[in-house]
């Protein structure tokens, strides 16, 4: 059982490092972290350097306590006109304290 935990925790740190796919003209910056009693926070900001504009950019986060992952959520940051900048705070459902997170960017339309 334990090996089958550490090979499905190794799957998503390696899906989240490897699947960091860029999307042209934008760029991912990770504000504060923070956390209360049952929840972790991400604050996100997405730039767009390109000259379209995007319906809806989703980005993922992964939490990681002492390097093991604790939690995962999603936001979404929509209407992302050319030139703008949007931000999101991303929150999941945690007990355990978040150190660190990976986000990355799934273009949605």
């Amino acid at each position: 059982m334990k090996l089958l935990v550490t090979s499905l925790m190794l799957l998503t740190l390696t899906t989240f490092g490897t699947y960091a796919k860029q999307i042209e003209g934008l760029s991912i910056e990770q504000g504060a972290l923070s956390h209360s009693s049952h929840y972790v926070f991400q604050v996100v900001s997405v730039s767009n350097k390109s000259a379209r504009s995007f319906k809806s950019v989703k980005i993922e986060c992964a939490f990681f306590g002492e390097g093991k992952l604790v939690a995962s959520g999603v936001g979404y940051i929509d209407n992302l006109d050319a030139g703008e900048l949007g931000s999101v705070e991303i929150a999941a459902s945690s007990t355990a304290i978040s150190d660190s997170t990976k986000c990355r960017l799934v273009e949605n339309q």
